[in-house]
């Protein structure tokens, strides 16, 4: 075989792990840009608090991205209808 486990790690695993890492920064340049950079509040109960903000954040901005792109889908096909 002639192929270390330090090999195989770097060829397979490798690739993996950097587009999580990649996944894991965006989500939180995300949270950060809406204003979720730092947790003021201390504790495990502030802690929740903060991540439940955060995934209500998120909802809310995907929500509001697919209203804008139906009101723009029927706004384009009144426009093609006048």
């Amino acid at each position: 075989n002639g192929i270390s486990n330090r090999q195989l790690s770097s060829t397979i695993v490798s690739p993996l792990r950097r587009h999580q890492h990649s996944a894991v920064e965006s989500e939180i340049n995300s949270l950060e840009h809406h204003g979720l950079n730092r947790c003021w509040d201390v504790g495990l109960p502030g802690y929740l608090r903060y991540v439940g903000l955060g995934v209500l954040r998120y909802n809310l901005h995907g929500s509001g991205r697919e209203l804008l792109a139906r009101q723009r889908a029927e706004s384009a096909r009144v426009c093609l209808a006048a």
